[in-house]
């Protein structure tokens, strides 16, 4: 099998990966709220309520993010200084624990 002449690009990890279509999605969105917002502040009742609307889900929406961050922060922070694994775990020592019953399909 011959080698190939041309090596095949490797993705980059530090940029993120658009392409074309949804760069152009993302500008046609970023127009349609830029017009969105011209028509309510010139008055519009219906695109202020389409404004409001919108602007009442972002808002929800970053008090989530942000009341999930005050919870797992120190989730994560609390972590370091107790250890959850208790002395007598028998999984810690990799080791069956203890059979009530005996397991299904072995002779007694």
């Amino acid at each position: 099998m011959p080698t190939p002449a041309v090596e095949p690009t490797l993705r980059s990890r530090l940029l993120p990966q658009l392409s074309f279509r949804s760069a152009m999605l993302a500008v046609t969105g970023t127009v349609f709220l830029a017009w969105l917002a011209r028509l309510a502040w010139q008055g519009q009742t219906l695109a202020q309520v389409i404004c409001f609307t919108l602007l009442s889900l972002a808002g929800f929406y970053l008090i989530s993010i942000a009341l999930f961050f005050a919870a797992w922060i120190p989730a994560i922070l609390m972590r370091r200084y107790h250890d959850s694994t208790p002395a007598g775990n028998p999984f810690a020592a990799e080791q069956l624990p203890p059979q009530i019953l005996p397991p299904k399909g072995t002779p007694q």
